[in-house]
């Protein structure tokens, strides 16, 4: 059963939602949209939604679902097939991302790149260089109207990471949508590596989820 779960696939996608609600996601986004998320070669579609500081993925992690709390820093990814689920906190990982784009900028240089419309909403365009070259950039479309990125991309030594929200519906998003459904059991990863975290956060850079949070000028 675990083998079916996908250990490789849970941890790249734990760890960049993990970057995503901890890099300081604004409150007031309430959205749902069709994502495109892009890892090298491989390209998935899914469903995204977002509601303050929580998010919901679906169809990154082949049939399963990936729910994010960024107020309690807690990521679950579900297999609704055989209703399990696995269970990954912030607190897990050593390698801390930004907290805040006030953070972020005391270890990369912030860059305006003008603005551009992205799937029908004006966006100030970014582009974050890391201090340390491991990490590569990161360059950000963010929707003042949706408090949210758009769009985001990734680059580094490792390869480039892309995610797009097409197809956005704004408001409406239920609160049961970021809760665990009742009856599902929670599954321990075997053979799990004390410190996951440390060894799945290196290389990926802080913000490198889909949403990295809200840029000041």
């Amino acid at each position: 059963m675990a083998g079916k779960f996908g250990f490789k696939v849970f941890a790249l996608t734990a760890i960049v939602v993990l970057f995503a609600f901890a890099s300081g996601l604004a409150s007031a986004a309430e959205f749902s949209a069709d994502m495109v998320h892009r890892f090298g070669a491989m390209t998935k579609e899914g469903k995204f939604y977002v509601k303050g500081k929580r998010m919901r993925m679906e169809g990154t992690t082949g049939q399963g679902i990936t729910i994010v709390n960024g107020d309690t820093g807690t990521v679950w990814v579900l297999q609704p097939e055989q209703k399990m689920y696995m269970e990954m906190k912030k607190g897990a990982q050593t390698a801390q991302p930004a907290e805040s784009d006030e953070e972020l900028s005391k270890i990369a240089d912030k860059k305006f790149l003008g603005t551009e419309t992205v799937n029908g909403y004006p966006c100030e365009k970014y582009l974050y260089t890391y201090h340390d070259k491991a990490l590569g950039s990161m360059t950000q479309w963010y929707s003042k109207k949706l408090g949210y990125p758009v769009k985001m991309i990734h680059s580094s030594p490792q390869g480039e990471t892309a995610f797009e929200y097409r197809n956005i519906k704004e408001g409406g998003v239920a609160d049961s949508l970021f809760q665990v459904p009742a009856g599902y059991t929670k599954m321990e990863m075997p053979g799990m590596p004390p410190g996951m975290g440390k060894g799945m956060g290196q290389g990926m850079g802080p913000g490198t989820g889909p949403g990295m949070g809200q840029p000041k000028k």
